[in-house]
Protein backbone atom coordinates (compact mmCIF):
# COMPACT_ATOMS: atom_id res chain seq x y z
CA UNK A 1 0.00 0.00 0.00
CA UNK A 2 2.80 1.99 0.71
CA UNK A 3 4.62 1.68 -2.42
CA UNK A 4 1.56 2.57 -4.27
CA UNK A 5 0.66 5.49 -2.50
CA UNK A 6 4.12 7.44 -2.96
CA UNK A 7 4.50 6.39 -6.29
CA UNK A 8 1.84 8.57 -7.33
CA UNK A 9 1.00 10.88 -4.86
CA UNK A 10 -0.90 13.01 -7.24
CA UNK A 11 -3.40 9.53 -8.16
CA UNK A 12 -3.04 8.33 -4.65
CA UNK A 13 -6.57 7.68 -2.64
CA UNK A 14 -6.98 10.64 0.00
CA UNK A 15 -6.85 7.78 2.34
CA UNK A 16 -2.82 7.54 1.71
CA UNK A 17 -2.19 11.13 3.22
CA UNK A 18 -3.97 10.14 6.54
CA UNK A 19 -1.64 10.70 9.45
CA UNK A 20 -3.41 7.59 11.36
CA UNK A 21 -2.33 5.21 8.93
CA UNK A 22 0.88 3.91 8.31
CA UNK A 23 1.54 5.39 4.70
CA UNK A 24 2.33 8.89 6.24
CA UNK A 25 6.31 7.50 7.05
CA UNK A 26 6.45 8.43 3.57
CA UNK A 27 3.77 10.10 1.94
CA UNK A 28 3.42 13.86 2.48
CA UNK A 29 -0.09 14.74 4.35
CA UNK A 30 -0.68 18.00 2.92
CA UNK A 31 -0.29 18.55 -0.74
CA UNK A 32 -0.29 21.72 -0.84
CA UNK A 33 3.17 23.62 -0.83
CA UNK A 34 2.45 27.35 -0.91
CA UNK A 35 3.24 27.78 -4.70
CA UNK A 36 6.18 25.92 -4.61
CA UNK A 37 7.98 23.14 -6.85
CA UNK A 38 10.31 21.07 -5.79
CA UNK A 39 12.97 20.62 -8.90
CA UNK A 40 16.60 20.09 -9.46
CA UNK A 41 16.99 23.79 -10.58
CA UNK A 42 15.67 24.88 -6.99
CA UNK A 43 17.93 22.18 -4.86
CA UNK A 44 21.59 23.15 -6.02
CA UNK A 45 24.31 20.59 -4.68
CA UNK A 46 26.80 22.09 -2.59
CA UNK A 47 29.33 23.69 -4.49
CA UNK A 48 32.91 21.29 -5.17
CA UNK A 49 34.83 24.79 -4.36
CA UNK A 50 33.59 26.31 -1.59
CA UNK A 51 34.63 29.67 -2.92
CA UNK A 52 34.64 30.10 -6.76
CA UNK A 53 35.32 33.53 -6.94
CA UNK A 54 38.88 32.76 -5.21
CA UNK A 55 39.77 29.53 -6.17
CA UNK A 56 42.87 30.57 -8.19
CA UNK A 57 44.26 32.28 -4.77
CA UNK A 58 44.01 28.84 -3.02
CA UNK A 59 47.81 29.94 -2.40
CA UNK A 60 48.30 33.37 -2.59
CA UNK A 61 49.10 35.82 0.15
CA UNK A 62 46.58 36.58 2.92
CA UNK A 63 47.67 40.58 1.46
CA UNK A 64 46.52 39.39 -1.73
CA UNK A 65 44.09 37.48 -0.50
CA UNK A 66 41.90 40.01 1.92
CA UNK A 67 42.13 42.83 -1.33
CA UNK A 68 40.20 40.44 -3.46
CA UNK A 69 37.89 39.89 -0.89
CA UNK A 70 37.64 42.65 -0.49
CA UNK A 71 36.20 43.93 -3.75
CA UNK A 72 33.95 40.96 -4.45
CA UNK A 73 30.35 41.97 -4.61
CA UNK A 74 28.63 41.49 -1.03
CA UNK A 75 26.79 38.49 -1.79
CA UNK A 76 29.70 36.55 -2.63
CA UNK A 77 32.23 37.42 0.36
CA UNK A 78 30.49 35.32 3.07
CA UNK A 79 31.15 31.95 1.72
CA UNK A 80 35.17 33.18 0.71
CA UNK A 81 35.31 34.04 4.76
CA UNK A 82 33.86 30.99 6.13
CA UNK A 83 35.88 28.22 7.19
CA UNK A 84 38.92 30.16 5.41
CA UNK A 85 39.61 33.50 7.09
CA UNK A 86 41.26 31.94 10.50
CA UNK A 87 43.05 29.36 8.57
CA UNK A 88 44.48 32.03 6.34
CA UNK A 89 45.82 34.10 8.96
CA UNK A 90 46.67 31.12 11.10
CA UNK A 91 49.41 30.13 8.71
CA UNK A 92 50.18 33.44 7.33
CA UNK A 93 53.58 35.49 8.88
CA UNK A 94 52.46 38.39 11.79
CA UNK A 95 53.86 41.14 9.60
CA UNK A 96 51.81 39.91 6.20
CA UNK A 97 48.82 38.98 8.77
CA UNK A 98 49.10 42.66 10.00
CA UNK A 99 48.98 44.04 7.20
CA UNK A 100 46.02 42.58 5.79
CA UNK A 101 43.86 43.30 9.17
CA UNK A 102 44.79 46.81 8.73
CA UNK A 103 43.45 47.07 5.20
CA UNK A 104 40.18 45.18 6.16
CA UNK A 105 39.91 47.78 9.36
CA UNK A 106 40.16 50.49 6.76
CA UNK A 107 37.72 49.48 4.60
CA UNK A 108 35.14 48.60 7.63
CA UNK A 109 35.74 52.37 8.15
CA UNK A 110 33.94 53.05 4.78
CA UNK A 111 31.77 49.44 4.42
CA UNK A 112 29.64 47.37 5.68
CA UNK A 113 29.91 43.66 4.55
CA UNK A 114 26.38 41.80 4.43
CA UNK A 115 24.86 40.19 7.56
CA UNK A 116 26.12 36.62 6.64
CA UNK A 117 29.73 38.24 5.43
CA UNK A 118 29.58 40.09 8.82
CA UNK A 119 28.70 37.24 11.22
CA UNK A 120 31.79 34.40 9.85
CA UNK A 121 33.97 37.81 9.98
CA UNK A 122 33.39 38.22 13.39
CA UNK A 123 33.83 34.56 14.04
CA UNK A 124 36.72 34.06 12.42
CA UNK A 125 38.65 37.20 13.71
CA UNK A 126 37.74 35.60 17.17
CA UNK A 127 38.34 32.08 16.79
CA UNK A 128 41.82 33.04 15.16
CA UNK A 129 42.66 35.45 18.30
CA UNK A 130 41.35 32.80 20.98
CA UNK A 131 42.28 29.40 19.59
CA UNK A 132 44.30 29.62 16.59
CA UNK A 133 47.04 32.33 17.48
CA UNK A 134 46.28 33.10 21.05
CA UNK A 135 48.44 36.36 21.13
CA UNK A 136 48.40 40.01 23.11
CA UNK A 137 49.45 41.78 20.60
CA UNK A 138 46.72 40.45 18.26
CA UNK A 139 43.78 41.55 20.81
CA UNK A 140 43.93 45.08 20.26
CA UNK A 141 43.59 44.58 16.43
CA UNK A 142 40.82 42.16 16.42
CA UNK A 143 39.07 44.58 19.07
CA UNK A 144 38.81 47.42 17.35
CA UNK A 145 37.92 45.42 13.67
CA UNK A 146 34.81 43.61 15.75
CA UNK A 147 33.82 47.02 17.33
CA UNK A 148 34.36 48.00 13.40
CA UNK A 149 31.43 44.82 12.88
CA UNK A 150 29.05 45.64 15.82
CA UNK A 151 28.66 49.48 14.16
CA UNK A 152 27.75 47.95 11.18
CA UNK A 153 25.45 44.58 13.04
CA UNK A 154 23.54 47.88 14.58
CA UNK A 155 22.99 49.54 10.67
CA UNK A 156 21.05 45.97 10.00
CA UNK A 157 17.53 46.16 9.05
CA UNK A 158 15.50 44.13 11.47
CA UNK A 159 15.03 40.38 9.71
CA UNK A 160 12.40 37.75 10.19
CA UNK A 161 14.07 34.56 11.77
CA UNK A 162 14.37 31.25 10.02
CA UNK A 163 15.25 28.23 12.50
CA UNK A 164 16.64 24.90 10.96
CA UNK A 165 15.36 22.35 12.99
CA UNK A 166 16.82 19.48 12.89
CA UNK A 167 15.31 16.30 14.75
CA UNK A 168 15.70 16.06 18.75
CA UNK A 169 17.86 19.10 18.89
CA UNK A 170 15.11 21.39 21.24
CA UNK A 171 13.93 22.48 18.29
CA UNK A 172 10.69 22.35 19.51
CA UNK A 173 11.73 24.15 22.45
CA UNK A 174 13.05 26.64 20.40
CA UNK A 175 9.73 27.35 18.50
CA UNK A 176 7.76 27.07 21.59
CA UNK A 177 10.00 30.20 23.13
CA UNK A 178 9.70 32.40 20.18
CA UNK A 179 5.77 32.33 20.46
CA UNK A 180 5.89 33.70 23.97
CA UNK A 181 8.82 35.98 23.47
CA UNK A 182 6.99 38.14 21.25
CA UNK A 183 8.61 36.28 17.75
CA UNK A 184 5.09 34.99 16.55
CA UNK A 185 5.34 31.73 14.29
CA UNK A 186 2.62 29.89 12.72
CA UNK A 187 1.44 27.37 15.11
CA UNK A 188 0.32 24.51 13.28
CA UNK A 189 -2.78 21.95 15.09
CA UNK A 190 0.21 19.48 16.15
CA UNK A 191 2.18 22.34 17.44
CA UNK A 192 4.79 22.72 14.50
CA UNK A 193 6.18 25.86 12.67
CA UNK A 194 6.60 25.13 9.86
CA UNK A 195 4.95 26.34 6.81
CA UNK A 196 4.14 23.55 3.90
CA UNK A 197 7.30 22.13 2.05
CA UNK A 198 9.09 22.88 5.33
CA UNK A 199 8.12 19.88 7.70
CA UNK A 200 9.82 17.25 9.09
CA UNK A 201 10.76 15.59 6.45
CA UNK A 202 11.64 12.09 8.22
CA UNK A 203 8.43 11.73 8.82
CA UNK A 204 8.08 11.37 5.06
CA UNK A 205 6.62 14.83 4.30
CA UNK A 206 7.77 16.29 0.98
CA UNK A 207 10.30 18.74 0.80
CA UNK A 208 9.24 21.93 -1.32
CA UNK A 209 12.48 24.35 -1.66
CA UNK A 210 11.72 28.38 -1.61
CA UNK A 211 13.89 30.49 -2.78
CA UNK A 212 14.81 33.79 -0.10
CA UNK A 213 12.19 35.53 -2.68
CA UNK A 214 9.48 32.82 -1.67
CA UNK A 215 10.29 32.23 1.59
CA UNK A 216 10.01 36.34 2.53
CA UNK A 217 6.96 36.19 0.89
CA UNK A 218 5.21 33.38 3.12
CA UNK A 219 6.60 34.74 5.66
CA UNK A 220 4.78 38.21 5.01
CA UNK A 221 2.07 36.86 4.17
CA UNK A 222 1.42 34.81 7.12
CA UNK A 223 2.98 37.85 9.31
CA UNK A 224 5.59 35.45 10.80
CA UNK A 225 9.00 37.05 12.62
CA UNK A 226 9.60 33.39 13.00
CA UNK A 227 9.41 29.69 11.43
CA UNK A 228 11.32 26.46 10.75
CA UNK A 229 12.16 24.12 8.40
CA UNK A 230 12.81 20.66 9.67
CA UNK A 231 14.95 19.10 6.36
CA UNK A 232 17.77 20.33 4.92
CA UNK A 233 18.89 24.29 4.81
CA UNK A 234 17.99 25.49 1.53
CA UNK A 235 21.40 27.07 -0.02
CA UNK A 236 22.67 29.87 -0.60
CA UNK A 237 21.54 31.27 2.58
CA UNK A 238 20.04 34.31 2.48
CA UNK A 239 20.68 37.74 3.34
CA UNK A 240 17.07 39.28 4.17
CA UNK A 241 16.89 36.34 7.09
CA UNK A 242 18.34 35.58 10.53
CA UNK A 243 18.87 32.05 11.23
CA UNK A 244 19.06 30.00 14.50
CA UNK A 245 20.02 26.42 14.85
CA UNK A 246 20.79 23.94 17.33
CA UNK A 247 22.43 20.93 17.40
CA UNK A 248 23.23 17.44 19.73
CA UNK A 249 25.59 14.89 20.45
CA UNK A 250 25.06 12.37 17.82
CA UNK A 251 24.62 8.93 19.56
CA UNK A 252 22.14 11.34 22.11
CA UNK A 253 20.47 12.47 19.15
CA UNK A 254 20.34 9.29 17.17
CA UNK A 255 18.54 7.22 19.93
CA UNK A 256 15.89 9.88 20.24
CA UNK A 257 15.26 9.93 16.56
CA UNK A 258 14.36 6.68 16.53
CA UNK A 259 12.59 6.32 20.05
CA UNK A 260 10.37 9.60 18.68
CA UNK A 261 9.76 7.58 15.22
CA UNK A 262 8.06 4.66 17.24
CA UNK A 263 6.03 7.31 18.97
CA UNK A 264 4.07 8.15 15.94
CA UNK A 265 3.53 4.67 15.48
CA UNK A 266 1.39 4.39 18.51
CA UNK A 267 4.25 2.71 20.32
CA UNK A 268 5.07 4.98 23.79
CA UNK A 269 2.12 7.51 23.52
CA UNK A 270 -0.54 5.04 24.52
CA UNK A 271 -0.35 2.81 27.48
CA UNK A 272 0.46 -0.43 25.61
CA UNK A 273 2.68 -1.62 28.70
CA UNK A 274 -0.28 -4.72 29.32
CA UNK A 275 -0.30 -5.94 25.62
CA UNK A 276 3.47 -4.88 24.47
CA UNK A 277 7.00 -4.64 26.30
CA UNK A 278 7.94 -1.24 25.05
CA UNK A 279 10.93 -1.21 26.42
CA UNK A 280 11.87 -4.83 24.79
CA UNK A 281 10.34 -3.26 21.39
CA UNK A 282 12.72 -0.23 21.78
CA UNK A 283 15.17 -2.33 21.91
CA UNK A 284 14.95 -4.94 19.55
CA UNK A 285 14.06 -2.08 16.82
CA UNK A 286 17.35 0.02 17.76
CA UNK A 287 19.69 -3.08 17.47
CA UNK A 288 17.77 -4.11 13.78
CA UNK A 289 18.40 -0.15 13.12
CA UNK A 290 22.24 -0.08 14.14
CA UNK A 291 23.26 -3.77 13.31
CA UNK A 292 21.70 -4.72 10.43
CA UNK A 293 22.34 -7.87 9.48
CA UNK A 294 23.52 -8.39 5.47
CA UNK A 295 20.41 -10.46 4.41
CA UNK A 296 18.61 -7.17 5.10
CA UNK A 297 20.17 -5.45 2.41
CA UNK A 298 19.27 -8.01 -0.02
CA UNK A 299 17.17 -7.64 -2.94
CA UNK A 300 16.24 -3.98 -1.61
CA UNK A 301 13.47 -2.03 -3.43
CA UNK A 302 14.69 -1.25 -7.28
CA UNK A 303 12.54 1.95 -6.99
CA UNK A 304 15.81 3.97 -5.14
CA UNK A 305 15.69 6.11 -1.84
CA UNK A 306 16.22 9.52 -4.36
CA UNK A 307 13.19 10.28 -2.22
CA UNK A 308 12.30 7.99 1.27
CA UNK A 309 9.48 6.45 -1.31
CA UNK A 310 9.06 3.23 0.26
CA UNK A 311 8.57 1.81 3.66
CA UNK A 312 6.31 -1.13 2.60
CA UNK A 313 9.77 -3.76 3.53
CA UNK A 314 11.79 -3.50 6.43
CA UNK A 315 14.91 -3.56 4.54
CA UNK A 316 13.87 -0.92 2.56
CA UNK A 317 12.90 0.61 6.44
CA UNK A 318 16.12 0.06 7.61
CA UNK A 319 18.58 1.41 4.52
CA UNK A 320 16.24 4.61 4.44
CA UNK A 321 16.56 5.15 8.35
CA UNK A 322 21.10 4.31 8.43
CA UNK A 323 21.03 6.87 5.43
CA UNK A 324 19.18 9.07 7.65
CA UNK A 325 20.47 8.53 10.71
CA UNK A 326 23.96 8.65 10.23
CA UNK A 327 25.69 12.14 10.00
CA UNK A 328 22.18 13.54 10.08
CA UNK A 329 23.43 16.87 11.47
CA UNK A 330 25.68 17.12 8.67
CA UNK A 331 23.64 16.66 6.23
CA UNK A 332 20.91 19.06 7.27
CA UNK A 333 23.67 22.15 6.77
CA UNK A 334 24.86 21.27 3.87
CA UNK A 335 21.98 21.56 1.32
CA UNK A 336 19.67 19.22 -0.87
CA UNK A 337 22.68 17.10 -2.28
CA UNK A 338 20.44 17.29 -5.13
CA UNK A 339 17.74 16.25 -3.48
CA UNK A 340 19.57 13.23 -1.82
CA UNK A 341 21.03 14.77 1.44
CA UNK A 342 20.19 12.66 3.70
CA UNK A 343 20.16 9.31 1.29
CA UNK A 344 24.16 9.66 -0.10
CA UNK A 345 26.76 7.62 1.22
CA UNK A 346 29.04 10.02 1.70
CA UNK A 347 28.15 12.62 4.30
CA UNK A 348 31.28 12.42 5.81
CA UNK A 349 32.33 14.50 2.77
CA UNK A 350 30.59 17.46 3.63
CA UNK A 351 31.49 18.41 6.56
CA UNK A 352 33.22 21.11 5.43
CA UNK A 353 30.21 22.60 3.56
CA UNK A 354 28.11 22.10 7.02
CA UNK A 355 31.01 24.06 8.89
CA UNK A 356 31.46 26.91 6.52
CA UNK A 357 27.30 26.89 6.81
CA UNK A 358 27.14 27.16 10.62
CA UNK A 359 29.94 30.26 10.98
CA UNK A 360 27.66 32.08 8.87
CA UNK A 361 24.31 30.75 11.13
CA UNK A 362 23.44 34.14 13.39
CA UNK A 363 22.40 31.87 16.66
CA UNK A 364 23.98 28.71 17.25
CA UNK A 365 23.78 26.35 20.73
CA UNK A 366 24.71 23.27 21.60
CA UNK A 367 22.29 21.26 24.08
CA UNK A 368 24.44 18.47 24.51
CA UNK A 369 22.56 15.68 26.26
CA UNK A 370 19.80 18.24 27.75
CA UNK A 371 17.56 20.99 27.35
CA UNK A 372 18.50 24.15 26.39
CA UNK A 373 19.41 26.65 29.34
CA UNK A 374 18.62 30.08 29.63
CA UNK A 375 21.77 31.79 28.92
CA UNK A 376 21.79 30.28 25.95
CA UNK A 377 18.37 31.39 25.35
CA UNK A 378 19.87 34.70 26.37
CA UNK A 379 22.30 34.63 23.89
CA UNK A 380 19.85 33.97 20.95
CA UNK A 381 17.55 36.84 21.85
CA UNK A 382 20.95 39.34 21.62
CA UNK A 383 21.63 37.34 18.63
CA UNK A 384 18.40 37.88 16.87
CA UNK A 385 17.98 41.10 17.83
CA UNK A 386 15.08 40.62 20.70
CA UNK A 387 17.37 41.51 23.95
CA UNK A 388 14.05 41.86 25.76
CA UNK A 389 12.39 38.40 25.61
CA UNK A 390 11.61 36.51 28.07
CA UNK A 391 14.14 34.39 28.90
CA UNK A 392 12.50 31.21 31.42
CA UNK A 393 14.37 29.63 33.83
CA UNK A 394 14.31 26.41 32.36
CA UNK A 395 12.58 24.79 28.64
CA UNK A 396 10.12 21.70 28.66
CA UNK A 397 10.82 19.17 26.42
CA UNK A 398 7.65 18.32 24.17
CA UNK A 399 9.09 14.51 25.08
CA UNK A 400 8.52 14.22 28.96
CA UNK A 401 5.91 15.41 31.03
CA UNK A 402 1.81 14.33 30.70
CA UNK A 403 2.73 15.55 26.53
CA UNK A 404 4.71 12.30 26.36
CA UNK A 405 2.22 9.79 27.89
CA UNK A 406 2.55 7.05 30.05
CA UNK A 407 6.21 6.24 30.35
CA UNK A 408 8.02 9.21 29.59
CA UNK A 409 11.50 9.90 30.51
CA UNK A 410 13.66 12.82 30.37
CA UNK A 411 15.45 13.44 27.43
CA UNK A 412 18.91 12.83 29.13
CA UNK A 413 17.69 9.35 30.89
CA UNK A 414 17.36 7.41 28.12
CA UNK A 415 19.72 4.18 28.93
CA UNK A 416 20.13 1.65 26.21
CA UNK A 417 21.66 -1.31 27.31
CA UNK A 418 24.32 -1.78 24.36
CA UNK A 419 25.50 -5.07 22.87
CA UNK A 420 29.16 -5.44 22.28
CA UNK A 421 30.84 -3.24 19.12
CA UNK A 422 27.05 -1.56 18.96
CA UNK A 423 27.79 1.49 20.09
CA UNK A 424 31.59 1.94 18.23
CA UNK A 425 29.64 1.27 15.40
CA UNK A 426 26.72 4.50 15.66
CA UNK A 427 29.58 6.64 16.94
CA UNK A 428 31.65 5.76 13.55
CA UNK A 429 28.88 6.36 11.51
CA UNK A 430 28.27 9.73 13.06
CA UNK A 431 32.07 11.06 13.46
CA UNK A 432 30.99 14.16 10.80
CA UNK A 433 28.61 15.11 13.56
CA UNK A 434 30.90 15.13 16.27
CA UNK A 435 33.40 17.25 14.64
CA UNK A 436 30.29 19.71 13.53
CA UNK A 437 29.39 20.00 17.07
CA UNK A 438 32.57 20.47 18.47
CA UNK A 439 33.00 23.17 16.47
CA UNK A 440 29.39 24.73 16.35
CA UNK A 441 31.07 24.35 20.55
CA UNK A 442 33.39 26.69 19.86
CA UNK A 443 31.36 29.41 17.95
CA UNK A 444 28.79 29.02 20.70
CA UNK A 445 31.87 30.09 23.38
CA UNK A 446 33.37 32.87 20.67
CA UNK A 447 29.84 34.39 20.48
CA UNK A 448 29.11 33.55 24.50
CA UNK A 449 32.13 35.41 25.80
CA UNK A 450 31.87 38.39 23.12
CA UNK A 451 28.69 39.41 23.58
CA UNK A 452 28.28 38.59 27.92
CA UNK A 453 32.39 38.95 28.99
CA UNK A 454 32.52 35.46 30.38
CA UNK A 455 29.32 35.87 32.36
CA UNK A 456 26.93 33.37 33.07
CA UNK A 457 27.50 29.71 32.49
CA UNK A 458 30.04 28.50 30.09
CA UNK A 459 28.03 25.33 29.13
CA UNK A 460 30.14 22.25 28.41
CA UNK A 461 32.98 20.77 26.20
CA UNK A 462 32.49 17.40 24.28
CA UNK A 463 35.20 15.01 25.38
Amino acid sequence: MARKCCSHPQRAPRGCFDITKAPHLCCYKDLAASGRQPSQDSVPEVPRVACAAMADLLTASIVRWMERLLRLPRKLQAPCIAGSMADRLQAASRNSGGRALRRLHSWLLEHCPSRRALTAMRRNLLFWEKWQRPCTSCRGTVQNLTAALEVCRAKLPKAPVLQVHIAKTAGTSLCTWANSSGLPSRRLPDGRCQLPGDGPFWLGERAAPATCQQRLREMARFNLSWSSIERWLDLPLCEELQYVTALRLPVSRTLHHFLHLLSFNHLGRFDLRDEVDIFALRQGFFHKVLRAPPWLWANTSNQGFRWPASTSQLRDFLQLWRGMASNYQVRSLAGAAGGSAFLEDHAAHRLFAAKQVLEQLDAVIVVGNGLVTSSQMKLVAELVGAPEADIPAELEAHMTGSAAGPGSIPFAAFEHPWEEGELQDLMRTNAADRLLVEHAMRLQTLDSDFFFAHAGEKGWWPA
